[in-house]
């Protein structure tokens, strides 16, 4: 059996006068995706349908470059600045040492 869905804001289900209901998922999650179930009951009885919904992510764009080869100087700092965006957010990981 599926479990209620969540009451908080992102959830919202709507009918209409001629039977319609409508399920909108605002800013849809990775978490969201899986079986939705719809059922309509009435007192001679019931009938439901289902849904699988995938949600897609977005692989990882590096929204700046780098330089190929950078200058410091002995004892003076230096920073090294990346983002990027994608869905879920990345995680980004530094390593020193040889391609």
């Amino acid at each position: 059996n599926g479990q209620p869905l969540p009451t908080d804001d992102r959830f919202h289900v709507t009918e209409s006068e001629d039977g319609i209901s409508t399920l909108s998922i605002h800013k849809a999650q990775l978490a969201d995706k899986g079986t939705y179930t719809a059922k309509a009951t009435n007192a001679v009885g019931e009938a439901e349908a289902k849904t699988t919904l995938n949600i897609a992510g977005i692989k990882p764009t590096l929204t700046n470059d780098l330089d190929a080869t950078l200058q410091a100087t002995k004892g003076e700092s230096m920073t090294i600045k990346l983002s990027a965006t994608g869905t879920p957010r990345p995680d980004i990981v530094w390593t020193r040492g040889n391609d």
